[in-house]
């Protein structure tokens, strides 16, 4: 969700070469280049799509949905990007978030423990934390 130019996507699609890697982002720019990179890394199995959020997606579809949060967007922005994946997962489908702890990480992660029932910190460097919520509804 948000994939900006794919680094989260071509990530993840070279630790597990056998997930289908689903990358979307509302900026028609962002897009492109995420493509060009899924291409550029040899990553088959990724595709990237110009969208608001997870609003086209299924409900209960996704184990895994990561996004690094544009912050600068704002509030509302981040709050429907996090409802938006916790209904397009599936049960026991994780949440993973890569925020500047600068930019509020400690904040969104209490906002994310409410939403979901719990979050943890699973890592903290160089002033970022990757944060994980598990759906269980």
């Amino acid at each position: 969700m948000g994939c900006g130019w794919g680094a989260v996507g071509t990530f993840i699609g070279h630790e597990f070469p056998d997930a289908q890697i689903y990358a979307c982002d509302i900026n028609a720019r962002a897009v492109q280049l995420a493509r060009f990179n899924f291409q550029g890394n040899k990553l088959p199995n990724a595709v990237a799509w110009c969208g608001d959020g997870l609003s086209a997606a299924r409900r209960d579809f996704f184990t895994c949905i990561a996004c690094n949060p544009p912050i600068r967007a704002g509030n509302a922005v981040i709050e429907k990007l996090f409802d938006d994946a916790q209904r397009g997962l599936k049960s026991g489908g994780a949440l993973w978030v890569v925020i500047r702890t600068a930019q509020g990480a400690k904040s969104w992660q209490k906002c994310l423990e409410t939403q979901f029932g719990e979050c943890e910190t699973v890592q903290i460097q160089s002033g970022y934390r990757i944060l994980k919520a598990v759906r269980h509804r």
